[in-house]
């Protein structure tokens, strides 16, 4: 008869390789993201109010490896993911489709109000205070991470971030 510490070891390595698909495979769950020399922070979306079909998200990614870039974002929730950038052109606010957004080495950027960010487009029902949107962003060097965004408005995510 083996003994229950050869039969644990017969099946750590199974375990193990199973473990790390269901967590390969689930999208990270948190606001925060270490992915490869990325680092997400503060990720969260807006809600939405009665209506209102649209919402933005927002994060910060510093980059601590080559220079990379942001190419697309998409949900299952929305239509479509576009990233923009919102910035005064004279004496008007402008917010503009961008083709990608620029994460160079070193660097941290910030998706947030006023300023670059995930333009979430014919969202498919509200978004709503505590609710998660999962999303998929496509790094051009890094590849895809599929993460949760919380819903959040700015107030909120700056007091949870002031720990």
């Amino acid at each position: 008869m083996k003994s229950l510490f050869s039969l644990g070891r017969r099946f750590a390595g199974p375990a193990l390789v199973f473990w790390g698909l269901v967590l390969a495979v689930n999208p990270v769950s948190a606001q925060q993201a270490q992915f490869g020399a990325l680092s997400i922070q503060g990720a969260y979306v807006k809600p939405t109010v009665q209506g209102q079909i649209n919402s933005a998200g927002y994060l910060k990614i510093t980059n601590n490896g080559a220079d990379d870039k942001l190419l697309s974002a998409s949900t299952g929730m929305a239509n479509q993911v576009q990233l923009h950038f919102m910035g005064m052109q004279g004496d008007v606010m402008k917010m503009n489709e961008v083709a990608a957004i620029d994460l160079p080495s070193g660097k941290t950027v910030e998706l947030k109000p006023g300023s670059y960010h995930l333009m979430i487009l014919g969202v498919k029902a509200p978004i709503k205070p505590g609710d998660n949107l999962k999303m998929k962003l496509k790094f051009q060097k890094a590849g895809e991470l599929e993460m949760v965004f919380p819903t959040s408005t700015p107030e909120s995510a700056a007091h949870s971030h002031e720990h």
